[in-house]
């Protein structure tokens, strides 16, 4: 009786330390994905801030983009409003010229009323019938003028700009237009190429951030598995103790009943 007693002592002992070192074996796993599992969890967090960090510069500079398309769409306005002020100017010009040959008509005239005496109020009369027009013509290209000087007007013209003459500031207003285009041009093509360069970032980082989702959830569920384990285990050494227990129990019964003979 002892002797098998030893016995499944023993077998219980050589048990015990399997399953303590299949326990040990376990536990180390379990660390081991435990830390794992916190460096990719570091990593996906890394990954969502920098995600985060790109789609913020993204939409500053869509924000950009608008201001710049706005700020386009302005000079465009603005250059609509210079050809206007070309045009009249043009028209002003050429009815300058006009009204210098009007003058010129009418110094011809008072010349041939000098020299001719005998010239009678009649044939005035018709030479002179078309200065009237002359004057209603006259008129409308004033008209036309002090709408060009409003136009004008409502441009922020720098300060040695408001006192140069019609000519300058027309040329500065054209030259400003020109540097503004390219300005304009040249900033949405760096806005176009921030854009390209942040959706780049994004499709880089989105395979990385769905590998580091997909490991995650294999990782828990190997976490899982050695949990379960581990709680199988705890178990089993449990009853391995009891079994142990209760052989020392029934060892000890035998030991005094084998004294008592």
């Amino acid at each position: 009786m002892v002797e098998n007693a030893n016995g499944q002592i023993g077998r219980l002992s050589a048990e015990v330390e399997q399953e303590k070192t299949k326990y040990s074996n376990t536990k180390e796993k379990l660390s081991l994905a435990v830390t794992k599992g916190k460096a990719l969890v570091q990593q996906r967090d890394s990954l969502k801030q920098s995600l985060v960090e790109k789609t913020s510069e993204m939409q500053k500079c869509l924000i950009e983009l608008q201001e710049k398309s706005s700020a386009l769409e302005a000079a465009e306005r603005s250059k609509e409003v210079l050809a206007t002020s070309e045009n009249l100017a043009a028209s002003l010009q050429e009815s300058l010229m006009h009204k210098d040959t009007i003058l010129q008509k009418c110094g011809e005239i008072l010349a041939e009323s000098a020299a001719m005496e005998e010239l009678q109020s009649t044939d005035i009369v018709e030479k002179l019938s078309w200065l009237p027009d002359e004057r209603k013509s006259l008129q409308a290209i004033s008209l036309e003028y002090y709408k060009l000087i409003d136009a004008l007007s409502s441009f922020d013209f720098p300060e040695p700009m408001l006192s140069s003459a019609f000519d300058a500031r027309v040329s500065w207003l054209m030259e400003s237009f020109s540097l503004s285009r390219e300005e304009a041009v040249k900033l949405k093509h760096e806005i176009e190429e921030a854009k390209e360069a942040a959706n780049n970032e994004i499709d880089r980082l989105t395979p990385l951030l769905l590998a580091e989702t997909q490991e995650k959830s294999y990782l828990q569920a190997e976490l899982e598995n050695l949990r379960n384990k581990y709680e199988t285990n705890e178990k089993l050494q449990h009853k391995v103790v009891e079994a142990k227990e209760a052989a020392n129990s029934e060892i000890d019964h035998l030991t005094s009943l084998f004294l008592a003979q």
